[in-house]
């Protein structure tokens, strides 16, 4: 939780985005490489594939949709 309140006070996101922010990180969390399970990502070791992280964005970053 101490990196989503980094997320929100580093961006000066309002406290309303707290759901958003802790999807995204425990998200990024998951194709973070560890090493409890050999430097390989949660999600690596889970499915056995490469996570993608090609559409990462910078949390709080102005976007159009």
């Amino acid at each position: 939780m101490n990196m989503v309140r980094i997320m929100l006070a580093g961006r000066k996101v309002p406290k309303g985005f707290w759901p958003e922010a802790v999807k995204w990180t425990t998200c990024v969390m998951n194709r973070s490489p560890t090493l409890s399970v050999k430097n390989m990502t949660p999600q690596e070791a889970w499915n056995g594939s490469k996570p993608a992280v090609n559409h990462f964005r910078v949390f709080g970053c102005l976007a159009f949709v």
